[in-house]
């Protein structure tokens, strides 16, 4: 902070470096980090003082100065490994005597010295910069291996001894690491992306900050003259870091930034003689009027994230609580909410939690009772029920939640489809599971090539055995196990939900989805959706519905009328009809959805029937079929058939009759419809069809 001042008052003067200060005191990520016992700030610390060094070197030179910046060079790579990218900036800076030459002469100028004052052969020359540039290379290089206890040791694949040989090794570890697993808007991968460290500064960078930067670079390019060779000290660093930063590769935290941040608050400080001028400013009253109150929202948004700042995430993002979904590691949980936990937990009374935590800070130190889940070591490797954990109270660190720092990154992805209760800290995500009510029975799959879940898999995902298992075409029909009374899972083929047709989402949406694998693995490609039985009687089963969708059908109009029907009707078969729904939803195709409840097993093959009949009863279309095959059976399940009913452009004009049955496929007889318990027919009439001019 003192450097900051220094070199901020040095460029805009007093009220410069006041600005600069108070917008670096009040940055909660410059906060959070400040709490933290990690090599982030070191680094900050020495590569900036270096550079400031570096910057009164280039006014006047000192040997002091000179040596000052080797040392703080050596010290900034000894804080940490990406600290060596401060030495090319130090060396290039010193070796380029037109940058000394021209930035000497202007500065001369400005002081109203004569030109003549600038020369000096310990300045000015090229040679004498190269000097000074090996002497603060070997200044820095002395200090690091001094830092290391001048260590002489055989790196690995080197058959000799060699100086910094641990360092060296670090620098080479840093370049493997960067095929790290990282995730950014809920996507995870090996490596990172261009966009990760610009996406982190937008949405944790304070939008104050962030405004207050832009004004003063406009301010910079608006009056050139202000722009002088001390800016390219200024710039040079930050800028060559944030590059390198950006093709690492390695995003795993916004903190990486962190080495830049001292050269923005200096920038902002050219706005302090603007902002707190007096009446010489040039901004008016009302300008600073506006600059007050971003100052506020500043001061308010870092107060309202305190103590837990490592969490910060501005109002781009909505705040703190939704900052898990975009980013993880450090820039949510190291390991800061423990004794927010436990104040949360005294409160709702929870005696222990399952907790998930990757940081060394064991819970128990901060009074948390719990067991273990993964990555904790007494844990093991996964949830013993990963598709339906065990009803309790969890706790799962933001980082962990997101699938990093674990065996497999679907460990909690049960968790990731939900809510949390709270959010102790920001970085733990506490979930309260509660039992299925009503008990859950049955797990229902769409099959098509084959079924997603084996009846291993199934008991091992579930941690049962005694689930009832369906197998059904939901692209053909769809079934409500005991009517929709009883909670249970659908499971889909990727494929099939991705495609997304019309009769799955009518029927899919009261489930809610509770896990998917978007690529095969271990099992194919797959989603599981949770029906908890709150909506237990589906639409069919109450209305019946008719759309008409397009109005025209070719030259003719459709016209349709649903004939009275007051459901549900009884048949003189294990079956009873409760409802349906009829619309048009292309030109020329009729869709027809008849529900049916199962009063009782049966083991003889039927079909359910949809005809459409012109007027002398004779089919012009007809979509009889049944996607539930009848040996899974239950009495209480309703079935709702999809008919595709598809009329010849040839039909001639006039009345057309919709109409649905079930039949016995052995000999082809139709089931008697019952009034009262006696035969009316053997059919249902559900709607005249008329195709008029």
């Amino acid at each position: 902070m003192a450097f900051v001042y220094r070199w901020a008052c040095d460029r805009f003067g007093h009220w410069g470096g006041v600005l600069a200060v108070a917008v670096m005191a009040w940055d909660p990520n410059m906060i959070a980090h400040s709490q933290l016992n990690t090599t982030d700030l070191g680094v900050t610390l020495f590569a900036f003082a270096c550079m400031f060094c570096v910057s009164r070197l280039m006014r006047r030179f000192s040997w002091a100065l000179l040596f000052a910046a080797g040392a703080l060079a050596g010290a900034a790579m000894a804080a940490k490994a990406s600290g060596v990218m401060v030495l090319p900036v130090v060396v290039a800076l010193l070796a380029w005597p037109r940058v000394r030459a021209s930035g000497t002469a202007w500065s001369m100028r400005r002081r109203g010295l004569p030109a003549a004052h600038a020369a000096s052969p310990s300045l000015d020359t090229g040679a004498a910069w190269a000097r000074n540039a090996v002497v603060v290379a070997a200044v820095a290089l002395l200090t690091l291996w001094a830092s290391y206890g001048f260590e002489w040791s055989v790196l690995p694949g080197v058959p000799y001894p060699v100086p910094l040989a641990s360092h060296i090794q670090a620098l080479l570890n840093l370049q493997s690491q960067s095929r790290f697993l990282t995730f950014l808007c809920g996507v995870r991968r090996q490596g990172g992306w261009w966009w990760y460290f610009p996406f982190a500064f937008v949405t944790k960078t304070p939008v104050p900050l962030m405004l207050a930067l832009g004004a003063a670079l406009v301010t910079s390019i608006r009056q050139p003259r202000q722009a002088e060779w001390e800016g390219r000290v200024l710039g040079l660093f930050p800028l060559v870091y944030v590059v390198v930063s950006l093709a690492s590769g390695m995003n795993i935290g916004y903190r990486h930034l962190l080495p830049a941040f001292p050269f923005v608050y200096v920038t902002i400080g050219r706005l302090g003689l603007r902002v707190f001028g007096g009446l010489g400013s040039s901004w008016g009253w009302g300008t600073r009027a506006g600059c007050l109150g971003l100052g506020l929202w500043y001061v308010a948004s870092t107060m309202a994230v305190y103590p837990f700042a490592l969490a910060y995430f501005n109002e781009l993002l909505g705040g703190p609580a939704n900052g898990y979904h975009y980013l993880a590691d450090s820039n949510v949980d190291w390991g800061q909410s423990f004794k927010a936990l436990r104040a949360y937990l005294s409160q709702a009374r929870v005696g222990w939690v399952w907790s998930s935590h990757y940081t060394w800070t064991d819970p128990a130190a901060y009074g948390v009772a719990y067991r273990p889940l993964p990555p904790v070591p007494q844990a093991g490797s996964g949830l013993s029920r990963p598709y339906d954990p065990l009803p309790g109270v969890y706790a799962i660190s933001a980082t962990t939640l997101q699938g990093l720092v674990v065996t497999d990154p679907n460990t909690f992805k049960w968790f990731r489809h939900r809510e949390p209760t709270a959010q102790p800290g920001y970085g733990l995500l506490v979930y309260h599971v509660l039992p299925h009510s009503p008990p859950a029975a049955w797990v229902a799959q769409c099959p098509m090539a084959q079924a997603p879940l084996t009846s291993d898999v199934i008991r091992r995902g579930f941690g049962r055995d005694d689930l009832r298992q369906i197998g059904f075409d939901c692209t053909t029909s769809w079934v409500y196990p005991r009517g929709g009374r009883l909670s249970g899972w659908y499971g889909l083929s990727w494929d099939t939900w991705e495609k997304g047709e019309v009769f799955l989402q009518a029927h899919l949406p009261p489930a809610h989805l509770t896990y998917e694998q978007a690529h095969p693995g271990s099992v194919p490609a797959f989603a599981l959706f949770e029906w908890d039985g709150t909506d237990a009687v589906p639409r069919e089963e109450t209305r019946t519905e008719a759309r008409i969708a397009p109005p025209d059908w070719g030259p003719a109009r459709v016209e349709a009328e649903l004939l009275p029907y007051s459901g549900p009707i009884a048949l003189d078969g294990p079956l009873t009809f409760v409802g349906y729904q009829f619309f048009v939803p292309v030109r020329g195709t009729l869709e027809l959805w008849t529900a049916w409840q199962v009063s009782s097993t049966l083991s003889r093959p039927l079909s359910l029937m949809a005809h459409v009949v012109g007027a002398d009863s004779k089919p012009l279309a007809v979509a009889d079929g049944l996607g539930f095959p009848i040996e899974q059976w239950h009495a209480g399940d309703i079935i709702v058939q999809r008919h595709r009913l598809t009329v010849p452009g040839t039909t001639p004009r006039g009345p057309m009759w919709l109409q649905s049955s079930a039949y016995w496929l052995d000999t082809m007889e139709r089931w008697h419809v019952l009034g009262n318990q006696e035969p009316t027919g053997d059919r249902l009439l559900l709607a005249r069809i008329d195709l008029g001019d």
